[in-house]
């Protein structure tokens, strides 16, 4: 089965992504920074991978009062 999880580089997603994989499933994820897929990607040696980066930023202007 195909399994996304956003955050799969936080605490959680890693030990769904390490489960998931030993299952056989194939997986894919989001992280905040390219760096943080090398250790994702080495769950999986033997599989075909691939990352894509894609930037998030928060907005540099908020419309309201900025959170606290």
């Amino acid at each position: 089965m195909k399994i996304f999880i956003a955050g799969a580089s936080g605490a959680i997603g890693t030990h769904l992504v390490t489960r998931l994989v030993a299952r056989g499933h194939q997986v894919v994820g989001t992280t905040r920074s390219q760096a943080k897929t090398g250790p994702l990607r080495a769950l999986a040696p033997n599989r075909s991978s691939s990352t894509r980066s894609i930037p998030t930023r928060w907005p540099t202007r908020w419309p309201g009062p900025r959170p606290t």
